[in-house]
């Protein structure tokens, strides 16, 4: 079950990846690594969100837990691309584009995370 879970969650994360990347590229005309960066930032927040619940919940007939945090936010939110954009910007000699993006995205991202956990942990005073 978990193999299936995997690859259910990576296939719906890689495809929500593209179609949002290619949305802020062609829709919105921003260059490529600001639909990474909103992937990033955005897979970020529900990695720490979710990390935290899954935390508090016994998954007895299906590993929502592989199917999310591994499947689709591991196919999701890809350093990969993250790096390749970095090296496209430099080699297109956008150095301080290249900087600031790559520390904002880094540093930004780590902040997202822990606010995901923060407003879990917010959201648990209230049950």
């Amino acid at each position: 079950m978990d193999i299936i879970a995997l690859a259910f969650g990576g296939i719906i994360g890689a495809l929500l990846r593209y179609y949002l990347i290619l949305l802020v590229t062609l829709y919105f005309h921003y260059p490529v690594f600001y639909g990474t960066f909103f992937v990033n930032i955005t897979g970020t927040f529900l990695i720490g969100f979710l990390a935290s619940w899954f935390q508090q919940v016994d998954f007895v007939w299906f590993p929502w837990d592989k199917l999310t945090l591994v499947g689709f936010l591991g196919a999701y939110t890809t350093f990969s691309s993250y790096i390749l954009d970095i090296m496209n910007l430099w080699r297109s000699q956008q150095y301080k584009v290249a900087l600031v993006y790559g520390l904002t995205s880094l540093i930004l991202g780590f902040f997202i995370a822990k606010l995901g956990v923060f407003i879990y942990s917010l959201l648990q005073t209230f049950r």
